[in-house]
């Protein structure tokens, strides 16, 4: 199992890579996405003064060393090296700062300090930037010190707050609405497809295949606009305000899980009909298997024969969907984010795209991808609780 679990998570390395590049490459060349017109906004800007700013924020680096330094910027973890020797005063270095000096083995920075004691330190690596170390804790061996930091997923242009801090705020909205919505859909969509194939060709059959076939076919924006106009506003004139469902975000007018049920519905509205059909195929499909047969032939109860040899082997599909679903909602569901008004990270990231503030963009879709590839891993373990068969690593057991 460790063994798998080191090869997967060793697979993720070139994803990651690829994805960042992409996103480093399209901050860089993106027609419209030059960092420093989009803080000036409208404002005429002269090249001096644009290639000041382009040199105080390392951006007249080649492509390359700005990568790099923007995968430091993302690792919570660095690397540096403090040589011992006492820092020479430099006018271009501001006070309190160290100064870097160079580097060791090509990668490590070299700092011209003895190894700091605990606490938040600066470092000038170039006259105009500065950059800290250390905030979380400080190990050293010798002068080779290891720094935890949080990640740095950049600033925003137009507020000019930590994109983490950003992120961190409304993420917690996202992970709410996933887990109601994947709730639901494990509750409704794996019920439904137990039924279906356990009364197939009856009236509940008919009854689901029809349901779960018109919600593949609604759009997710109308149903939550329909969703809105039903249980919000027609339902509270029809009850003269007695009873209804809010419309939009929280806004403290009823309790917290209140506010959850409409967009968690639409959410997993079409997730609930996919997961209900692939249960109910899985199942008819394990049903006649010959191991299943021979279990009827025991005398085994149907119960047992259900949730002790079927149920099992018929999951593997439905945990696949269910798992891969749970991390798309994890990302952030920008559609349905935005028609409720959700102050989650879909919709952050939908604010920010409409108002080009690509640090939130860039460091939304990193999140994204350390939950995708998170929740990828976690649905490959789950097949050997599922099925005995399975073992990873690839030996004999």
């Amino acid at each position: 199992m460790f063994q798998y679990i080191s090869r997967r998570v060793l697979q993720f390395i070139p994803v990651f890579l690829g994805v960042t590049l992409l996103l480093f490459l399209t901050a860089n060349y993106l027609p419209g996405a030059d960092p420093i017109q989009l803080k000036m906004g409208e404002k005429a800007i002269d090249p001096a003064t644009k290639a000041r700013l382009l040199k105080n924020l390392g951006l007249d680096r080649p492509w390359y060393a700005q990568y790099v330094d923007y995968l430091s910027a993302l690792s919570p973890v660095h690397v540096v090296y403090y040589d011992g020797t006492t820092p020479e005063a430099d006018p271009k270095v501001p006070a309190g700062a160290l100064k870097q000096t160079g580097t060791v083995a090509l990668i490590i920075p070299r700092i011209a300090s003895e190894v700091p004691p605990k606490g938040v330190t600066t470092i000038s690596p170039r006259e105009g930037m500065t950059y800290t170390r250390g905030e979380v804790a400080r190990w050293a061996i010798g002068g080779l010190t290891l720094e935890f930091d949080p990640p740095d997923l950049g600033t925003s242009i137009y507020n000019g707050r930590k994109v983490l801090d950003i992120l961190g705020e409304t993420y917690p909205y996202t992970v709410k609405l996933a887990l109601s919505a994947i709730i639901l859909e494990i509750i409704f969509g794996i019920g439904a497809g137990i039924v279906s194939a356990i009364k197939k060709n009856s009236f509940w059959d008919v009854l689901v295949t029809l349901s779960t076939s018109i919600l593949v076919a609604l759009p997710v924006f109308w149903l939550g606009i329909m969703l809105q106009y039903t249980f919000a506003i027609w339902l509270k004139d029809a009850t003269g305000g007695a009873f209804y469902l809010p419309a939009t975000g929280a806004s403290g007018e009823f309790a917290d899980w209140v506010y959850l049920i409409l967009p968690s519905i639409t959410l997993a509205s079409v997730s609930t009909a996919y997961a209900a059909r692939i249960m109910r195929s899985q199942l008819l499909e394990v049903t006649g298997q010959d191991y299943i047969r021979t279990a009827y032939a025991k005398g085994l109860p149907a119960r047992k024969v259900l949730w002790g040899h079927a149920m099992k082997n018929a999951l593997i599909p439905v945990v696949t969907f269910i798992g891969l679903d749970f991390g798309g909602m994890l990302s952030g569901a920008i559609l349905t984010e935005s028609v409720f008004n959700w102050p989650g990270v879909g919709y952050t990231i939908f604010r920010a795209i409409v108002g080009r503030d690509f640090p939130i963009v860039y460091g939304g879709v990193t999140i994204i991808l350390f939950a995708v590839m998170f929740m990828n891993l976690l649905v490959d373990i789950s097949y050997a609780f599922l099925d005995p068969r399975i073992r990873f690593g690839g030996g004999e057991s």
